[in-house]
């Protein structure tokens, strides 16, 4: 990013323009350039944020375009400026200011009666202030740590088919209705099992 000078302006007497202080004259900034500059703040290159804000398609003419208005318009980098502190004012949040701002929603919650979110907001205030802490455990499954021996078994158990049973069921067809007949519970045997 390009190092940006501040440039005192004046109004003209018609106000339809700004004056520098060695008389030259200057239109005030369309939306464009302001999407120009909102562009050029967020990262994007002078030639790329020209041809996004729709000041020209063409590769050479945006990086002229660009270049242009950061170095020949003082109102683009005025305003880019003002866009970089208004940033870094956003990003000067404190712990004290946070807990001061939580502390005033939670009294204005408290005073309009919505005591769901006056306790939100402490609760908010404890966890900056470091009171609260989330712990989460992540749970190892046990096949993981059980040794050879016991996975081996394990796994034996389950083929063997003694955890494992199913219903044999008939349905016979008698006078127009349905009988379902069960018969006895018996382990699967499964063609891994060792007999």
């Amino acid at each position: 990013m390009r190092d940006l000078e501040y440039t005192p302006l004046l109004p003209s007497e018609c106000g339809n323009y700004w004056l520098t202080q060695d008389g030259k004259r200057h239109r005030p900034l369309l939306p464009k350039h302001k999407k120009f500059c909102r562009l050029y703040v967020e990262g994007m290159s002078a030639a790329k944020a020209a041809r996004k804000s729709g000041f020209t398609k063409d590769m050479i003419g945006s990086k002229v375009q660009g270049s242009a208005m950061l170095r020949k318009n003082p109102l683009v980098a005025n305003y880019i400026i003002e866009l970089l502190e208004k940033q870094n004012q956003r990003a000067e949040v404190s712990v004290d200011s946070h807990l001061t701002e939580l502390s005033h929603l939670r009294d204005e919650a408290k005073d309009s009666g919505q005591i769901a979110a006056a306790i939100s907001a402490e609760v908010s205030r404890g966890k900056v202030a470091g009171l609260y802490i989330d712990r989460k455990e992540v749970m190892v499954s046990k096949m993981e740590s059980m040794s050879s021996e016991d996975l081996i078994s394990r796994i034996k158990h389950i083929v063997d088919g003694s955890n494992i049973k199913t219903i044999n069921q008939t349905i016979n067809h008698e006078n127009g209705k349905d009988i379902i007949q069960s018969t006895k519970d018996e382990p699967v045997k499964s063609s891994l099992a060792k007999n």
